[in-house]
């Protein structure tokens, strides 16, 4: 098979529905994430700010895309592992918000921006692994 002919199958695999229900979902998360973020910069600093904002968009998250995205009921096992996603993620974006804001001068409301934009794929990709694990069958002797 000739990559060209395969190219758009494998963008098909990708770009699934729910991948689009995983960008449908990201907006709300991101909506309210960074209306969070823009309510704290009123009182604290923007990094403070952004890590606030950064959990309660882990919960959001993990509640939306568990249910609307995936569908897989929720369990602890993959409650407490879905947010290594974002700790990833959380890392990735702090380091460029505090290369654009820190170092680069670009105004602090757009630095949650441009890191969710860099950001995007892996956390699907990632969500994805872990959300759709099966529980471990207990054999019984």
């Amino acid at each position: 098979m000739k990559l060209e002919s395969d190219l758009p199958s494998l963008l098909m695999k990708y770009l699934n529905k729910s991948f689009f229900r995983f960008i449908f979902v990201g907006g709300i998360v991101t909506f309210t994430s960074y209306s969070v973020y823009l309510f704290l910069l009123n009182f604290i600093d923007y990094l403070y700010a952004y890590s606030c904002a950064f959990i309660i968009g882990i919960i959001l998250s993990y509640l939306l895309n568990s249910l609307i995205v995936f569908k897989v009921s929720l369990s602890l096992k993959k409650l407490t592992l879905f947010p290594t996603v974002y700790l990833v993620q959380y890392l990735i974006g702090t380091f460029i918000i505090y290369v654009f804001v820190g170092r680069l001068q670009v105004d602090e409301r757009l630095g949650p921006i441009i890191a969710i934009i860099i950001s995007v794929p892996f956390t699907y990709a990632l969500s994805k692994f872990i959300l759709r694990l099966r529980p471990h069958k207990h054999r019984t002797y």
